[in-house]
């Protein structure tokens, strides 16, 4: 037998000796122990496809938060002030294109209006919070904490852009171009104005805005569903809002085509342009003696505002009413009063 300790052969011999002696039977629980080992482990292996899968859900989820963060950089930019001097959106009036800025062009056509809401981030949010969610759950240790972090806030955001209340009131309003104040009738509360305006003629009215929300407010323009139809449409129509020259709240007259802005705390004025219908009187109608076939009208302000981020629609009740007289019959407007004046 070896007697140096670093002898390889050490391990043998000793091998050799233990199993020379005879222990005697096993206990039989003892026995059936031993066989129940498993000859490899298996709770190691799980762990190898575990990895490809949270790098895939790891890179899907920074994908989505990029995305994420362009769009909500998007949205709440630093944005033109009410006061700043900016060229008119896209138009398809020739007009428009040459006219100078601080100078009212009613032709112009497009600044403030859209026919629909802005996209919702949501669609890119729900699939991110997703994707996080399923990062956490694969995920082991503290390597869940910042997918599930990050999936909370998501959808925090989510909740206080979308639910959040937010308000747009009108505090004051007052006549523009071919626009006039209905005589008083006795009794009656209701502020009243006639547009005037000829057939397929501009006509204007100021808002006075103002929001008085915890959050702040970026004014996107207002809704219109009719005005991607506004060449076969025959009746009032709003389009385009311009932005009052006063930069806290007066109401002096439009200065520049409109452009998304954020609401300041003393409120901002602007001016909604319009487009008489086909079948407008003009000057033909008395306001003293409003007697005529007809009246039409446009009714409340869909206001497209973003909130953090996140677009809504907020609904504005006027609070005057604005009509346009009308003879008993119409079939349509005239060549020479459909075309642009």
């Amino acid at each position: 037998m070896s007697e140096r300790p670093t002898d390889p052969r050490l391990d043998d011999e000793l091998r050799e000796v233990v199993r020379g002696r005879d222990p005697g039977p096993a206990p039989f629980e003892l026995r059936q122990r031993l066989l129940d080992i498993p000859e490899r482990l298996e709770g190691s292996q799980p762990s190898r496809p575990r990895r490809p899968r949270a790098a895939v859900l790891g890179l899907a989820a920074a994908i989505l938060l990029a995305v994420i963060g362009f769009t909500t950089i998007r949205y709440i930019g630093p944005g033109l002030g009410p006061g700043a001097s900016a060229s008119g959106a896209a138009t398809s009036s020739p007009s428009a294109i040459e006219s100078p800025v601080g100078v009212f062009d009613p032709t112009l056509e497009g600044p403030g209006i859209s026919a629909t809401d802005d996209l919702s981030p949501a669609i890119i949010v729900l699939p991110a919070c997703a994707v996080l969610g399923l990062v956490a759950i694969t995920g082991r240790g503290r390597r869940r904490i910042l997918p599930a972090a990050l999936a909370a806030l998501l959808a925090l955001w989510a909740v206080v852009g979308t639910f959040m209340p937010v308000t747009v009131g009108v505090h004051g309003w007052g006549p523009g171009l071919n626009v006039v104040p209905a005589p008083d009738v006795p009794g009656s509360a209701e502020s009243l104005f006639y547009e005037i305006a000829p057939a397929s003629g501009r006509f204007s009215m100021g808002l006075y805005l103002s929001t008085d929300g915890p959050l702040p407010l970026r004014i996107e323009g207002i809704e219109s569903p009719s005005f991607d139809h506004r060449d076969h449409f025959l009746g009032m129509l709003w389009t385009a809002v311009w932005i009052d020259r006063e930069p806290n709240g007066g109401m002096t007259g439009p200065i520049r085509p409109f452009q998304p802005f954020d609401m300041p705390r003393s409120g901002q004025s602007v001016w909604l342009v319009g487009r008489a219908g086909g079948c407008a009187l003009g000057s033909a109608f008395d306001p003293s003696n409003p007697t005529v076939g007809g009246f039409q009208g446009i009714g409340d302000l869909e206001v497209r505002v973003n909130v953090l981020g996140w677009p809504r629609t907020v609904h504005l009740a006027l609070p005057f009413r604005l009509v346009e007289p009308e003879p008993t019959s119409c079939l349509g407007p005239t060549p020479e009063a459909s075309s642009s004046p």
